[in-house]
């Protein structure tokens, strides 16, 4: 399916276009692009919606992708500390102690 001029522009994939490593270094804030592309997963979710997503697949990969990818220019703190976090290990204890014991 052709993606329409539209959904680029409301997507802010279109701003993506001008960027370069000054503005990136000037600027560093991609929450805008971020909250945009969760708005309009927001707006195909509903059921009346004209535009659905799911026929714009390359769309919608290459937007998660960049909102990942962004978080890493604007939010890296944020990112370390997310990846950094081992309150998720407690869930596996068992499976923690026995390799801990097999690294021994």
């Amino acid at each position: 399916a052709v993606v329409s001029t539209q959904i680029v522009h409301y997507a802010g994939i279109d701003k993506l276009g001008t960027l370069d490593i000054a503005n990136v270094e000037k600027e560093e804030d991609f929450q805008a692009l971020r909250v945009d592309w969760q708005r309009l997963q927001a707006y195909t979710n509903v059921t009346q919606s004209q535009l659905q997503l799911k026929q714009h697949e390359p769309l919608a990969i290459c937007m998660n992708i960049i909102e990942h990818h962004t978080k890493y220019v604007d939010e890296i703190d944020e990112v370390l500390k997310d990846v950094t976090n081992l309150s998720n290990l407690c869930f596996y204890q068992k499976f923690i102690q026995d390799s801990f014991q097999k690294a021994l």
